[in-house]
């Protein structure tokens, strides 16, 4: 087996004579089917021939299936198809047949029969041609919006490769961004389900999504946008979202979570969601607990542009100390670079759940002064940096007075409680904190 850590069991089929077993199709993953009792005819097709079985693309209801009826006279098939070479197998009891991925396939029941199947391995090298075939076949327009594509959504085996795929809509957000703030807000098609698959297909699907073999290249990030949280980092995401065609992705945690556990496989997953044959731009706005991998990313994408968006600590700690759960003030999670980090100062370790978060917000500032390459933007210098930034980012003019005004988070009109959190903010506390923060705030105004 190419990959034999991709078993999907044993299915059994039972058919009656003259019952189609199967209307024409390919599967994606090599088959092996034994005949139990009875007999079933089978017609198969080599991938190389994929280009002729007016194959159906995907997105549509029947996806993997020739749109030609094989059990129609041939006469009525087009004539491609009528020239295609094929093999006739009949199947006995006792019989194993191995079937190759994407080999097409169609099933008779010669008798009342019995077979069991099972579904493993997957090997890419014998994919281009049928890949080819399916997504720049002209057999039908597939109702999908050239906005909306196939993207990993989550990270399951960073050993394996395996990913959560879904087809997002990403038109929405460019339509109303301050509607759709995050990544995890946009909306997903209906009837077309999710799947767990190899990233390697997914990187495959999308390059001959963009043409094929001498087809463009996908797009390269424009830019990254990090921050320490509070810091008006979304407020930038949906400005940058009004520029024409850009794809602006708002805290995706497949990109967080390849980046942390599995950084040698960040370009496949950049490399697919810069898929687009409509977007001319892709930028990222991370966590900000990300800030700490920040450094390596820009290893990985040195000619990529940085920002890190920075604001008042005390307003921060303000801003997360409001809040009935501070997010500031999670347990640590293993793994967790920043909260180890953050355990290593004063108060990371303690009970008190302001000292806690004093210490991750020191952390967080600690690992954007280390970033060698960065540029630096306060929160007060917010909207006006906005159209430096775009600049920055290669991007056409942005309009940020089509989110000016909005809750960048919640939506509606905005209305600021700085001052109202502010003054909610222990004394005490910040007695204790300014000392730790307060000289991490002013090197940062110096970058």
């Amino acid at each position: 087996f190419a990959d034999a850590r991709w078993p999907r069991g044993i299915v059994c089929k039972g058919g009656d004579e003259g019952v189609i077993g199967a209307e024409a199709h390919w599967d994606a993953s090599r088959n092996f089917i034994a005949q139990v009792r009875g007999a079933r005819r089978f017609i198969l097709a080599d991938p190389e021939e994929a280009c002729a079985m007016q194959l159906l693309p995907r997105g549509h209801a029947s996806h993997r299936h020739s749109s030609v009826d094989w059990s129609q006279p041939a006469t009525q098939w087009p004539a491609e198809l009528r020239s295609v070479r094929a093999y006739d197998v009949v199947q006995r009891p006792g019989d194993v047949l191995y079937l190759p991925q994407y080999h097409m396939h169609y099933i008779i029941s010669l008798d009342r029969n019995l077979q069991c199947n099972s579904v493993r391995g997957r090997d890419l090298r014998e994919t281009p041609k049928t890949r080819e075939c399916l997504q720049l076949g002209p057999n039908f327009e597939c109702s999908r919006p050239p906005t909306a594509f196939e993207v990993p959504v989550a990270l399951l085996d960073a050993d394996r490769g395996l990913v959560r795929a879904c087809v997002v809509e990403f038109g929405p957000r460019e339509a109303e961004p301050a509607a759709y703030p995050m990544f995890s807000d946009l909306p997903r098609p209906r009837g077309v389900s999710c799947r767990v698959v190899a990233l390697d297909e997914l990187v495959a699907d999308a390059r001959w999504r963009l043409g094929g073999q001498g087809g463009r290249p996908a797009l390269e990030p424009s830019g990254f946008v990090f921050h320490l949280s509070r810091s008006g980092s979304t407020l930038i995401a949906n400005s940058l979202q009004t520029a024409p065609k850009a794809l602006v992705l708002s805290e995706p945690e497949i990109l967080a979570e390849v980046l942390a556990r599995a950084p040698s496989l960040l370009r496949d997953v950049f490399e697919v969601f810069g898929s687009s044959n409509y977007h001319t731009h892709m930028v990222v706005k991370w966590q900000s607990a990300m800030v700490v991998h920040a450094q390596r990313l820009a290893e990985i994408f040195p000619a990529t542009p940085l920002i890190v968006a920075y604001r008042d600590p005390a307003d921060i700690l303000a801003a997360h100390l409001f809040e009935d759960k501070p997010p500031c003030a999670a347990p640590y999670r293993p793994g967790d670079k920043l909260g180890e980090a953050s355990a290593t100062l004063p108060g990371g370790n303690g009970e008190d759940v302001g000292r806690r978060c004093v210490a991750r917000l020191a952390a967080t500032m600690d690992a954007a002064l280390a970033l060698e390459d960065a540029t630096f933007v306060d929160y007060g210098e917010l909207p006006d940096a906005i159209d430096d930034i775009a600049a920055r980012f290669g991007l056409p003019t942005v309009n940020v007075s089509r989110v000016a005004g909005v809750d960048a988070k919640a939506g509606g009109a905005y209305k600021s409680l700085a001052a109202t959190k502010r003054a909610a903010l222990p004394e005490d506390l910040w007695a204790w904190a300014a000392p730790h923060l307060s000289p991490r705030y002013a090197a940062l105004r110096r970058r």
